[in-house]
């Protein structure tokens, strides 16, 4: 067959057009059929046409399971996050899926990790020529000094040297004082070749799970860094989110799976020492012919991960087993558990 022939969808006969198809290992699915997929799902050209009959069945089951599911608590951005704390289960309140009210539900087991992705300007603006980027000068004489309630970050009017924006500064200074850094990846490049802290130029949440046909989940928001206030409230309503995922994957490992009708854990209020220890390995260099103080890393504490499954690296050698999670082989070319291709 050449590149031209026509393509025909492996699902439903009819034709798959050569720019809306979804290519598969083993044929195609034309743009009708592949709006049946979960939004979040991906991988495709490495499955087969029974893959995508087993997705569709699992998205079948996925509705019915819906059906059960209680909101029970809501955080984030727009409330992008919804808890079935009875279930211990949560869904994204986004995309095409919850648009056709069939929001894939996961378990808190399922999460692997989760973080906020921090990104700086590669650039600074200087349109004075003075060598001070301009989001740190006096503008409108507000500064960064830093109250932190309720695990809430709020800019005072004052007459210090800093303007409010979001920078690598003041967000690490927030971070060390609310224990919140395990969430948070940052890259190297903060500061610029002046040793001035960089800019924010976004920050989005990001959630990956175990689940045969979706590996992560984009909370879809990155704000308006620009705006203080709106910079500062997009950082709060993401921790919400990264403490809601903690509870969540904490509690499944300490109930071992929560059944329907047991209790989920107290909910911790935002900023507790209890539930997130403080960040430690940061030194505190003072330039006083500046005046401001830079918050030099040391290093973050890693993400605590999912416990490894108990028997998982000897099951791993056997034919019958997933020999990345070890959980045991139901036919097909990807893992039911985890949705690693099978050798």
């Amino acid at each position: 067959m050449g590149f031209f022939d026509k393509k025909i969808c492996e699902l439903c006969g009819e034709k798959a057009s050569m720019m809306t198809k979804l290519k598969l290992e083993d044929g195609y699915l034309c743009s009708t059929c592949k709006k049946k997929l979960s939004c979040f799902s991906e991988g495709w050209k490495r499955r087969s046409i029974e893959d995508v009959k087993q997705h569709l069945a699992q998205r079948e089951a996925n509705r019915e399971k819906y059906q059960q599911f209680s909101v029970q608590q809501v955080c984030g951005p727009r409330g992008v996050l919804k808890v079935d704390r009875t279930h211990h289960w949560f869904v994204l309140a986004r995309g095409r899926d919850w648009d056709e009210e069939n929001p894939e539900v996961f378990d808190g087991s399922q999460l692997r990790e989760f973080y906020i992705d921090v990104s700086f300007d590669a650039f600074s603006d200087d349109d004075d020529g003075d060598g001070i980027p301009d989001h740190l000068e006096a503008t409108q004489r507000r500064n960064t000094s830093v109250s932190f309630q309720g695990g809430t970050m709020s800019m005072r009017s004052g007459t210090t040297a800093y303007g409010a924006v979001l920078n690598a500064d003041t967000l690490q200074q927030f971070l060390l004082s609310t224990g919140s850094g395990k969430y948070v990846r940052m890259s190297q490049d903060r500061y610029d070749s002046e040793g001035f802290p960089k800019k924010i130029s976004s920050m989005r949440g990001v959630i990956k799970v175990r689940h045969p046909y979706i590996s992560k989940l984009d909370l879809g928001y990155s704000g308006n860094i620009d705006d203080p206030g709106e910079g500062e409230q997009l950082l709060s309503e993401l921790l919400e989110v990264m403490r809601a995922c903690e509870e969540l994957r904490s509690g499944a490992s300490a109930m071992g799976g929560m059944a329907p009708g047991q209790s989920f854990p107290p909910q911790t209020p935002m900023g507790s020492p209890a539930m997130v220890p403080p960040m430690t390995g940061f030194q505190d260099n003072t330039n006083m012919a500046m005046g401001h103080h830079t918050m030099v890393p040391q290093g973050y504490p890693p993400q605590q991960m999912q416990q490894p499954i108990p028997g998982g690296t000897a099951a791993a050698g056997g034919a019958g087993f997933c020999p990345s999670c070890g959980a045991q082989r139901s036919g097909g070319k990807f893992c039911a558990s985890c949705g690693a291709q099978l050798p």
